[in-house]
């Protein structure tokens, strides 16, 4: 992946696991959570964020030589990547606008 995907993957990962450390803490002190604060925690689950953050996931679909292909969403909407782990590539599996 390149850097910019790192970034945010890393900035991703570092609010999860901010979250994880919060919610404990604040339903640790009232003793007990109740159903509105659960069904509030509920939203910040990785499924119901996707959607909210660009690129934030890569479900990799491998071709037989070691490299996979996968749908990234972008600012500007889906466009589909070829990456080469050996050769450390990234690159669009197609010419998206001459499609």
């Amino acid at each position: 992946m390149d850097r910019r995907h790192l970034r945010r993957f890393g900035a991703f990962a570092a609010l999860a696991k901010l979250l994880l450390v919060i919610a404990p803490a604040a339903a640790a002190q009232s003793g007990r959570m109740t159903a509105a604060e659960y069904d509030r925690a509920v939203r910040f689950l990785g499924p119901n964020l996707t959607g909210l953050v660009i690129g934030g996931s890569v479900n990799a679909n491998w071709l037989p030589d070691g490299r996979f292909w996968y749908r990234a969403q972008t600012a500007q909407g889906a466009e589909f990547r070829l990456v080469s782990p050996q050769a450390r590539r990234i690159a669009p599996a197609f010419d998206h606008a001459r499609l």
